[in-house]
């Protein structure tokens, strides 16, 4: 789908505005963090602080990205479309200009990771005690998303690795049956 050039200049104009916007707000947040509590306050985020922000940014971003629950929020600026692997569908942005710039923001796990990240750390330097109780439970979501993830790699490398040996369940169930008929005929001997 081309676009026309109003629609690219609007896109780009839309991605120039929302990173001059995060970047103001992190100078802000830092003017405000240097009057209010000094600089020092700041680093008194702990390694497990840090670890439980990365893996609740880490889920969040997906949950925005992906998830169904998340579908109002994404369907002005994105739509669900068949994944070209036929496994499964797909989120991409929408239209052109400013839905499409909000679209591809929306649908990058990583690019909205990032304002997840920003507000998760002032959430911390503004609120840190109910900010770590939500923290330590998307975070331990975070942590059954990784797992459940290896888990269905490390059965999909198994099954991959069972096809091309040839070993399929109609050829175990196959051996199992050859086996109990075995055994039942030497029990009827």
């Amino acid at each position: 789908m081309t676009q026309e050039p109003g629609a690219k200049n609007q896109e780009t104009i839309t991605k120039i505005l929302l990173s001059v916007i995060f970047l103001i707000g992190f100078g802000l947040l830092g003017f405000w963090v240097e009057q209010k509590v000094g600089w020092i306050k700041v680093f008194d985020l702990s390694a497990l602080d840090f670890i439980l922000i990365g893996l609740a940014t880490f889920r969040l971003g997906r949950m925005i990205a992906f998830d169904r629950i998340m579908d109002p929020l994404r369907a002005p600026f994105t739509k669900v479309v068949d994944d070209n692997s036929g496994d499964g569908k797909a989120v991409v942005p929408r239209g052109t200009g400013f839905r499409q710039a909000m679209g591809q923001l929306i649908c990058c796990p990583t690019c909205v990771g990032t304002w997840v990240a920003a507000v998760l750390v002032t959430l911390m330097l503004v609120v840190p005690a109910g900010t770590r109780i939500f923290l330590y439970a998307t975070a331990a979501v975070g942590v059954a998303e990784l797992l459940h993830s290896l888990t269905e790699v490390l059965c999909w490398s198994s099954r991959q690795g069972r096809t091309a040996s040839g070993y399929t369940i109609q050829k175990k169930k196959a051996l199992a049956e050859k086996i109990a008929s075995k055994t039942a005929h030497s029990q009827d001997s």
